[in-house]
């Protein structure tokens, strides 16, 4: 009986630092803003960190003096943002930028089965976080504290994404590369209704 025995093990870590400023003026302008920077394993020295900065901005109309005689609505605000976060992660691989190698690839010297060592996959030093930004802009609006309404279009764009491109087998059947190459746009409306009433006890 023979038997044999496999194993392997990986490591990964990820530093961030964050920071937020929020501001409030007279409960009519709002603005916050929002810096992350972010540093992964997976990345090599060449683009280890990645900055991902967001700002939003608020205005509450019914807030304002002019708006008081406005008495069928009791909330409206307009709302926009833009922003941007980061990901490191690109599927089957904690160590991208990095070729390895396999001691299992034996071959024969001078007639006498050697233990040899190969490079099992491609590699790319340069690879970088992939980025997706958000865009948005909304309203929210109340009717007689009963009826409330919120509309929001959205742009959200994912670039750089992490992907293994498939290169031909004649390269050496290496595993294929993680690269920085596709881009995904997304865009559309968000609309949401909520209704309250309190009839008697219900």
């Amino acid at each position: 009986t023979r038997a044999t025995n496999y194993e392997n093990a990986t490591e990964w870590a990820l530093r961030s630092y964050f920071g937020r400023l929020n501001y409030d003026y007279k409960g009519k302008y709002l603005l916050e803003l929002n810096l992350r920077r972010d540093g992964s394993s997976r990345f090599g020295a060449n683009n280890r960190w990645g900055t991902f900065p967001s700002v939003s901005a608020g205005w509450i109309i019914s807030n304002e003096n002019f708006f008081s005689s406005v008495k069928s609505i009791n909330f409206l605000k307009l709302r926009a943002s833009w922003g941007q976060l980061g990901n490191q992660y690109a599927e089957g691989t904690d160590y991208p930028f990095a070729a390895q190698v396999s001691v299992n690839n034996n071959y024969v010297f001078n007639n006498i089965l050697a233990q040899g060592a190969a490079q099992t996959t491609f590699y790319n030093p340069d690879i970088k976080w992939e980025t997706t930004t958000s865009q948005n802009i909304g309203l929210e609006v109340s009717f007689f504290n009963r009826l409330t309404l919120e509309a929001d279009y959205f742009v959200k764009t994912s670039s750089d994404i992490l992907f293994r491109l498939p290169v031909p087998a004649t390269a050496g059947g290496l595993q294929d590369p993680v690269v920085n190459s596709a881009e995904v746009k997304n865009n559309g409306w968000e609309l949401a209704a909520k209704y309250k009433q309190t009839i008697n006890k219900f």
